[in-house]
């Protein structure tokens, strides 16, 4: 997206009333695309619900909302009497937490942490549920959730089931899983027994995923989240949320993500204490002494992520299979992957996959880092 396009739906973020004259500027339908892509159209629509050009956003949004949390009791209650905790993180749980309405913060899918024990029972589970999972690389330390779908109505429910709460290692190193669950709290607006992130861990996550996922290319929804969750959090969360980021080596990333949130604070509102500038100053400043693990540069690329989480992992043997996992998945997914041919043909997959696999991958490094040098240079 244009830079210039967003900076225009950051001011109607911060005044809603500026709303007008973005449809003015980019017509109807181009500027709900946009708000659409940044994840903030139904946000919008319910901070102004007087647009008619933003009324088809509101209704397809209440009703896919609707079905979403239709699925999360059923699938919550499900897991439940198989005797697995599900516990609710990321949208899945901010949205009734922190939104107006949950239909105010779409998702892509419903996360939801699990113990490492209890992957066989809930997958389980969702099959019995009519859900099925594509195809994705699987491995001990290449993934740590599984995604299973199933069509409803027309529309597609993902559901994300996590034994680590990321993919990036080091962001699982800092939340592990232990200590999410054991900090988790009832979370009443799916059922009895059904769990969410504490309001820390919450915050740790709304802060550090996009870097850790999505370090180029942030949603402001996902800066949205930040602001909405910032207006509840109390000074011990505040602390406790600091701390951890300190002793990760993270406080850059941190800074980062409250500074792109503070500039999303409406302009007539008391910023938030987590969001004050002289508090993300000192955070900032805090950072420059640090000895991180995890590369806290702006321009960072996905060679920097494969160096971020060798360094994550304890030991070396650890290691070699992360790169392993990466190199040579499962010969049952290569197979599936490939129209399942005879198993004589793994030896040609894989070195496909190491040749032309590695030639993309190092392409479209070589691609971001040239794009990433012209931006710094304009």
């Amino acid at each position: 997206m244009n830079s210039a396009v967003r900076d225009d739906i950051v001011q109607v973020l911060r005044d809603p009333a500026r709303l007008e004259a973005l449809f003015d500027h980019y017509g109807v339908a181009e500027t709900v695309t946009h708000l659409e892509q940044e994840g903030v159209a139904a946000y919008l629509a319910w901070l102004r619900p007087e647009i008619s050009g933003l009324t088809p956003v509101r209704h397809r949004s209440a009703i896919v909302a609707e079905l979403q949390a239709r699925q999360l009791r059923l699938v919550c209650a499900a897991l439940l009497d198989a005797g697995v905790q599900p516990v609710l993180f990321k949208g899945a749980a901010t949205a009734h937490t922190d939104y107006p309405a949950p239909w105010c913060r779409p998702m892509v899918d419903l996360d939801l942490l699990i113990a490492p024990p209890e992957r066989t029972r809930a997958f389980a589970v969702l099959t019995e549920l009519g859900y099925a999972q594509p195809d994705r690389i699987a491995g001990e330390w290449v993934s740590g959730q599984q995604v299973f779908e199933r069509p409803i109505g027309g529309l597609t429910v993902s559901v994300d089931v996590h034994w680590r709460v990321s993919n990036r290692i080091w962001l699982s190193s800092l939340l592990p899983e232990t200590r999410l669950r054991e900090r988790a709290v009832a979370a009443p607006f799916v059922g009895p027994g059904v769990l969410r992130a504490a309001d820390q861990d919450a915050m740790l996550i709304a802060c550090l995923h996009p870097a850790a996922h999505h370090p180029k290319n942030a949603r402001l929804v996902w800066a949205l989240d930040v602001v909405r969750l910032a207006g509840r959090i109390t000074p011990p969360v505040i602390d406790g949320v600091v701390a951890a980021c300190r002793a990760a080596g993270v406080s850059a990333t941190l800074a980062q993500a409250l500074r792109d949130a503070a500039a999303l604070a409406p302009v007539r509102a008391t910023m938030p204490p987590i969001l004050q500038p002289v508090l993300v100053d000192r955070i900032a400043a805090s950072a420059a002494v640090e000895r991180s693990p995890v590369s806290d540069q702006p321009d960072r690329d996905q060679l920097q992520d494969a160096i971020d989480d060798l360094r994550a992992l304890p030991e070396w043997g650890a290691r070699l299979r992360l790169m392993r996992e990466h190199l040579f998945p499962a010969p049952e997914f290569m197979l599936r992957t490939h129209g399942n041919p005879s198993s004589l043909a793994l030896p040609w997959l894989y070195t496909r996959r190491l040749v032309v696999g590695g030639w993309q991958w190092t392409a479209q490094w070589a691609r971001d880092r040239v794009i990433s040098r012209r931006a710094d240079r304009s």
